[in-house]
């Protein structure tokens, strides 16, 4: 899984892409692993298109996109997710993290057809690693919305 978004020269003079953190990057990993092979597939070819990641303001919320050169415009990922509705979670993992007590809740959510955020019930620290994480619950929340098998537009 792709860790480093945009070029080096978007990412320091134009605010775009970004490198995710050892432990976003083993997150995201974690997510797209739970995905059944169908649609781990098409994500991990989504990731490999995207050049651009934005953190939402409260930093729980990764954003990924395919963008043209210097940020002018998206462009389409292709192949897309089939699915019944517009916004669908795929795949929700509840994880342990060493010295809390309370899980950490990741959820990897779909939107027209592309695996486009990844979200956080907390800010993943910067400075955790990702030997910090181990999985405590899977949920593939993605059956309620998407084929067993061809979900391939």
């Amino acid at each position: 899984m792709k860790r480093h978004f945009g070029t080096w020269a978007t990412r320091c003079f134009l605010g775009g892409g970004t490198t995710l953190s050892d432990s976003e990057h083993h997150l995201l990993s974690l997510l797209v692993a739970e995905l059944p092979p169908h649609l781990r597939s098409v994500v991990e070819c989504q990731f490999e298109l995207y050049n651009l990641v934005q953190r939402e303001v409260d930093k729980r919320t990764l954003n990924f996109y395919r963008s043209r050169a210097w940020r002018h415009g998206l462009l389409p990922v292709t192949p897309i997710l089939k699915s019944k509705v517009e916004v669908a979670p795929l795949v929700r993992l509840s994880l342990k993290v060493a010295g809390q007590s309370a899980l950490l809740h990741a959820v990897l959510t779909s939107v027209g057809g592309r695996a486009f955020s990844v979200s956080f019930s907390r800010v993943v620290e910067q400075s955790s690693k990702p030997t910090d994480y181990s999985i405590a619950k899977v949920t593939q929340a993605w059956l309620s919305n998407f084929d067993d098998d061809a979900s391939v537009a």
